[in-house]
């Protein structure tokens, strides 16, 4: 892993890659967070190396600078003099002095050795790459310069260590005790690699070895034990292990099953994450009376298959192989190791499709905190819940792309595929079901409704009461997961304490599901609702889909919808008395699509009218919803307001087109109310208050609705309006005819109107505000007709706004018809 950082008066980034197999790995963000993680796979290591260079290239370009250089450039540049002094001075001492090597053949090596070291003098100083590197470099190599000569029983009774690897004879002289301390105080991998590289390459005569040996020393201080001979920080050890894994994907080193097995004693286990603990059979039982407890978020994550489990070991152990892991398991050590290790390793087995022991009993509990923490659950996209994408095994093969799909907000058998990987399937399901209800202090736990779907087709009905009062806060998500049932039964029971909210959330829910099984609805509960102050929203927005829009998810209204469909179950008296009495004329307003009639419609008008600006407009939305039998009294309610009250006038006007739009005829006259101005300065936005460009909201809310409607009349009727509006084109920046080109294009007779309209006003036109109108105008006629309309423009007195006219035709067709027009 290479880091870098980059700072400035505005930023204080980190940046950071690794190869790993044939992928690159790398995670970047602001200083003191976690950060983003990416991976991309390249189709073979050679490229994702060569990809990773690039980068790297591309960040130093950048600005960027890699964690520690400046220091350790600055070092080396330093002591020049005093490195090269070293180097000299190293082959007559080296001879002199037997180190301490364990049993090694001492008159050998010194005699060896004096020639390679003299080859290559320099290199201890530059490849001395952290502050330190260089000193403990020259320390492991020249310790006897101070000492006097100590006998072999000296030395094997200070460094006392396991042999469990042969050390490399030509690093014999290497004082391991210091290098190991060194090693010990560097937490950042690359930064160990540059110590050890440092110290392994004046000790031989070949450069293209001091990579593979460099890692079989890593190897050998692991194994040996000088690594675990003080504590070791655990952000020093994950680089270490990270190190060796690296050797082991890039075949520089092979362990072998015992090796691994050495390599699981010397491997502490992990913290594992907060909230996080062993069950016992008692943590099972008794689910149902256990209570809620307050969850505290936290930003750390653990990258692990399951708690407990390091990701570096698992690459480790997946490429012992089928053969390599049969001996592993069979190996008299290995019963002896630690549950958390029996596990990953059983894990591995699972993956291959191997036979494996049985997992311990915990296994479930680390998959199930795994399956909530790490998000293997399940997300809202656009509005619904879709399945999350895991790795798991698919015919043989371990891939990380494979999606865990939802039917209805629930997983199917992929996800019971996924846990019997690693543990069985009623274990897991109780597990699951303890870390939902119970989060300990401290826990991330859940981290919202979407995640605890899977937990309520398993769980009690006590526990999915517990569930539903603790996560389900918007009422769809209770309509949907909830049984009729349920939902009168929890309205209509007691709070279980002061901070449940249940019964209250349920209550409007609850009668919107009887109401939709034909089943009486309670009175007492119908009263509270009525009582409550009702959530409504403030704004809604026109679906794309046009045939969505008789349906209030079609209009954005996600939370009015509901009380739509509660006045329309409550007998018509009942619904007009509760209508009239909160009628203000702001969120309310789409509420007429729940009760439409005379006395609705004129306390809606009168309080549209009260209003000073129409911030809150929703009354376009419920007369959509209304239909053709909103048409004949929002038309007489338009015609009677006075053109002064303009904020009234156009949420009128406005309303009125979203009605003809879903109606399916209506009386002449009313095309009036089909305008294409009138609905606010160019830069300002009527409805919005103001906070954006006022043609935006004509073209995404107003012009669908328009179009919908004036698409409707007979051919007579739809270019009498489109004349009307191409009539005025007094000249502007955006004059209002220009919003009618994408209808006029569908309608030949009034082209010549449309490019005498254009001409009179072109040299006023802003392009960029008109763009849009135009690239549909373009789009929605035949060539030979945009030809045809150059043609005109040309004959037209005055000279014409090639960056206009020139999008009709390519550059070279301009200069022709340009050429044989009349234009001057």
């Amino acid at each position: 892993m290479r880091s870098f950082t980059f700072q400035d008066g505005n930023s204080d980034k980190f940046w950071e890659i690794a190869v790993e197999g044939e992928a690159t790995k790398v995670r970047f963000g602001r200083v003191g967070t976690a950060g983003q993680t990416k991976v991309k796979e390249h189709g073979s290591r050679a490229a994702a190396k060569a990809a990773a260079e690039a980068l790297v290239a591309e960040k130093l370009e950048k600005g960027y600078a890699e964690a520690g250089a400046g220091a350790k450039k600055k070092k080396a540049k330093a002591e020049p003099a005093k490195a090269a002094k070293v180097a000299k001075a190293e082959p007559a001492k080296v001879a002199k002095t037997p180190a301490k090597v364990a049993k090694a053949e001492p008159a050998k090596v010194a005699k060896a050795e004096p020639a390679k070291v003299a080859k290559k003098p320099a290199k201890v100083a530059a490849k001395a790459a952290k502050p330190g590197v260089a000193a403990a470099a020259e320390t492991a190599v020249t310790k006897a310069k101070a000492e006097k000569p100590a006998t072999t029983s000296q030395t094997e009774a200070s460094d006392a260590v396991s042999a469990f690897v042969a050390p490399d004879e030509r690093l014999a002289r290497l004082d391991r005790k210091r290098l190991a301390a060194s090693l010990v105080k560097e937490e950042d991998a690359y930064g160990q690699m540059q110590l050890l590289e440092a110290a392994v390459e004046p000790l031989l005569a070949d450069s293209d070895e001091v990579r593979r040996v460099t890692f079989g020393l890593l190897w050998e201080l692991w194994a040996n034990g000088w690594l675990s001979q003080k504590k070791v920080a655990p952000a020093v050890k994950r680089s270490l292990l990270a190190n060796l894994t690296e050797g082991v994907e890039d075949e520089q080193l092979s362990l072998s099953a015992r090796e691994v097995l050495r390599l699981f004693s010397r491997v502490d286990a992990p913290g594992l994450p907060a909230g996080y603990r062993e069950l016992a059979d008692a943590d099972i039982r008794g689910l149902a009376s256990r209570p809620l407890r307050e969850r505290e978020y936290e930003e750390e994550s653990t990258q692990t298959l399951f708690p407990g489990w390091p990701k570096h070991l698992d690459e480790i152990v997946v490429r012992l192989g089928a053969e390599g892991l049969a001996t592993l398991t069979r190996d008299p050590g290995f019963a002896g190791l630690p549950a958390w290790q029996r596990d990953g390793v059983n894990a591995v087995m699972r993956r291959r499709g191997m036979r494996t022991l049985e997992f311990s009993g915990n296994m479930a509990a680390r998959l199930a905190f795994a399956f909530l923490r790490e998000g293997f659950g399940v997300e809202r996209v656009g509005g619904g819940l879709s399945g999350r994408y895991v790795a798991r095994a698919v015919e043989g093969e371990w891939r990380d792309d494979v999606s865990l799909p939802l039917v209805d907000g629930r997983f199917g058998p992929e996800l019971l595929q996924y846990v019997e990987l690693f543990t069985g399937r009623d274990e897991w399901q109780e597990a699951l079901l303890w870390f939902v209800l119970s989060p300990r202090a401290g826990s991330r736990g859940p981290g919202s409704f979407a995640q605890i779907v899977p937990a309520l087709d398993i769980a009690s009905p006590a526990q999915r009461r517990a569930l539903m009062g603790h996560y389900a806060t918007d009422p769809e998500d209770l309509l949907r997961f909830a049984t009729a049932e349920e939902l009168l039964r929890w309205a209509q029971g007691e709070a279980e304490d002061e901070d449940d909210s249940l019964p209250q959330r349920s209550a409007l829910p609850a009668l919107l599901a009887a109401g939709r099984q034909g089943e009486p609805l309670p009175e007492p509960l119908v009263e509270g609702v009525l009582k409550d102050r009702w959530m409504l929203d403030g704004y809604g927005r026109l679906g794309r889909d046009r045939a969505t829009w008789g349906t209030p998810e079609g209009l954005g209204l996600r939370r009015t919808r509901h009380y739509i469909e509660l006045l329309r179950l409550l007998p018509r008296d009942r619904a007009r008395r509760a209508l009239l009495g909160r009628v203000r004329g702001e969120n309310d307003s789409a509420l007429i699509a729940g009760l439409f009639d005379d006395e609705v419609m004129r306390a809606v008008v009168a309080a549209v009218r009260a209003k000073k600006q129409p911030e809150a407009l929703l009354l376009p939305y419920g007369a959509a919803l209304v239909g053709e039998a909103a048409t004949g009294p929002l038309y007489a309610a338009w015609k009677a307001v006075p053109a002064k009250e303009k904020p009234a006038e156009m949420e009128l006007r406005m309303a009125l087109v979203y009605a003809l739009a879903r109606a399916e005829a209506w009386p002449e006259p009313i095309d009036q109310a089909l305008q294409f101005h009138g609905w606010g300065e160019q830069w300002r936005d009527p409805i919005l208050g103001g906070y954006g460009h006022a043609d935006q909201f004509f073209q995404k809310e107003v012009l669908p609705a328009l179009e919908a409607a004036i698409e409707k009349l007979p051919a007579a009727r739809r270019e009498a309006v489109l004349a009307r509006a191409l009539a005025d084109a007094a000249p502007a920046k955006l004059p209002p005819f220009v919003r009618t080109l994408p209808l006029v294009a569908r309608t030949p007779a009034l082209h010549e109107a449309a490019v005498r309209s254009l001409v009179a006003c072109e040299q006023k036109l802003d392009l960029e505000d008109c763009g849009h109108y135009f690239d549909e105008l373009i789009a929605r006629t035949s060539t030979a007709e945009r030809e045809r309309l150059l043609v005109l423009a040309f004959s037209l007195a005055g000279k014409r706004k090639q960056e206009l006219w020139g999008q009709f035709v390519d550059e070279d067709r301009y200069e022709a018809l340009r050429r044989g027009g009349k234009a001057r």
